[in-house]
């Protein structure tokens, strides 16, 4: 099992289930986002999850949403700052961070 530091510093408010694969991690707006891990990075905006950042190496991607601001850039190191905590999903209230590890290694934080 991989173990992450947590991308921003609040607490998690909401777990992955069945029906919700990603962790929200509350934070204040504009609070910086790290990078989990290294690896190349692409951003986009989602209509659904607002601006996005993924981070893909050799298999592992981690997807980060709902950011107010990203950081452009084309690599990224474990800890850098891919982005800023934000509310720019249309689907959301509040600002926090959707996190997203797609990988058939689990992971902690």
């Amino acid at each position: 099992m991989i173990t992450f530091d947590i991308p921003t510093s609040g607490p998690i408010t909401i777990r992955p289930t069945i029906t919700h694969d990603a962790y929200h991690i509350a934070c204040e707006y504009g609070e910086p986002v790290k990078a989990v891990h290294q690896g190349g990075v692409t951003y986009y905006w989602s209509d659904k999850l607002g601006w996005v950042v993924l981070l893909e190496q050799e298999g592992r991607v981690t997807r980060y949403s709902n950011l107010g601001v990203f950081a452009p850039r084309s690599h990224a190191i474990e800890g850098d700052v891919i982005g800023l905590c934000g509310n720019s999903s249309p689907y959301s209230d509040k600002t926090f961070l959707q996190f997203e590890s797609f990988s058939d290694e689990p992971f902690r934080f």
